[in-house]
């Protein structure tokens, strides 16, 4: 086995212990069954509403924006709130772009790259081979917060192309308010707002390739190398790292010994990067939703944060305290619902169990705007 692949076994295996805040569970009360949300059963009426123009268009659009502000939710609240500071024409954001794998002409000595592009076996086989956290989330995601540039995108083609309808009504279907994921990635930049790691958010960014010059399209280091899957790193990433995080220019031959620092170090970085990530997407969602499907990575009692969340005066007092506990956020989440007592673990379950409940009412209230529209 080369060295490489040795220290990016390592490597995985460092992020992935770095990258895992954990905490005891404490008093838990299991929250209310969570109702199957699916579109399965709507599929009919999706497809007519979908073709909706003008007027017949806007007269359901505002129905339904009507219902679901006036159906209890306190999620509903929560989003109209954040989405106060939104741009005007979200849909017309850039797409989040995916980035080339660093070139050896400018890091050599190296093989020029060959890209391997989605269609590939070979490419759908690393892909199958990483943790889909999307596959995972309830909520569908057409914002997101991209950590490289600091600003919000659209995550694809599709997402910039789909009409603002049927994009509302299959959220609020799921049980969201419609831009619930424009709400939390709004509010993931106001988390990320000191930017602490935007030089490795860049680096990582960079499309992954192997020991055999392959690039891989939209698969970036951080994918990755955020997994516990055998790695290939080749010299070229290691001589980017040296240059564009540490200002160091590496000789072109380099022993095991200046590999195994090199890629300490780097390990160090991906795991600090991580720990802010993950943190900051996590500590968004759970001032939104009840139970929200966690990136990888956050294990930690449902109810701390929650408890920590209820008190809060507003989501000004909930970012300034991310602002000053970071990724540990969940550490001391816990710690506040300890000292706080019985009372404290009430309210967390409270509102945990307030958002949960609210998804079926917002769910209830779209089904109720779609049926009016189409009586």
């Amino acid at each position: 086995m080369s060295i490489q692949r040795l220290a990016g076994l390592a490597l995985a295996g460092l992020a992935a212990l770095g990258a895992c805040p954990s905490a005891s569970t404490g008093q838990d009360d299991p929250p209310p069954p969570v109702v199957d949300f699916e579109l399965d059963s709507f599929k009919k009426e999706l497809r007519e509403v979908s073709r909706w123009k003008g007027d017949r268009e806007q007269r359901l659009f505002a129905d339904l924006m009507k219902s679901i502000a006036e159906c209890g939710a306190p999620q509903a609240e929560l989003v109209a709130d954040l989405l106060r500071i939104a741009p005007d024409e979200p849909a017309k954001l850039p797409l989040l772009e995916a980035r080339a794998a660093f070139d050896p002409e400018l890091y050599p000595p190296g093989k020029t790259r060959k890209p391997v592009k989605p269609s590939s076996s070979k490419w759908k086989k690393l892909s199958e081979s990483l943790i889909d956290e999307g596959l995972t989330r309830a909520l569908p995601q057409r914002y997101v917060y991209d950590f490289v540039s600091g600003e919000l995108r659209l995550v694809d083609e599709e997402a910039a192309e789909e009409r603002r309808l049927p994009a509302a009504l299959k959220t609020a279907l799921l049980g969201f308010p419609p831009d619930q994921d424009l709400a939390e990635a709004l509010l993931v930049k106001r988390l990320d707002r000191a930017r602490p790691h935007a030089e490795l958010a860049d680096f990582f960014s960079h499309d992954y390739a192997d020991l055999e010059a392959k690039s891989y399209v939209g698969i970036s280091l951080f994918d990755v190398w955020s997994h516990q899957i055998p790695l290939d790193v080749p010299d070229v990433d290691l001589r980017a790292f040296a240059k564009l995080i540490h200002a160091t220019t590496l000789p072109e031959k380099l022993n095991d010994s200046m590999r195994k620092d090199w890629y300490g170090r780097m390990a160090k970085s991906l795991s600090e990067l991580r720990d802010h990530r993950r943190g900051a997407e996590a500590t968004a969602a759970y001032w939104l939703q009840g139970a929200p499907n966690l990136p990888g990575g956050w294990n930690v009692p449902r109810n701390s944060m929650q408890a920590l969340a209820a008190t809060m005066e507003d989501v000004d007092e909930w970012v300034a305290t991310f602002e000053e506990h970071g990724d540990a956020i969940a550490e001391f989440a816990l710690a506040t619902a300890k000292a706080g007592g019985d009372d404290t673990w009430d309210e967390g379950n409270a509102r945990r169990d307030d958002l949960i409940r609210g998804r079926a009412k917002i769910r209830e209230a779209a089904a109720g705007a779609l049926r009016r529209a189409l009586d």
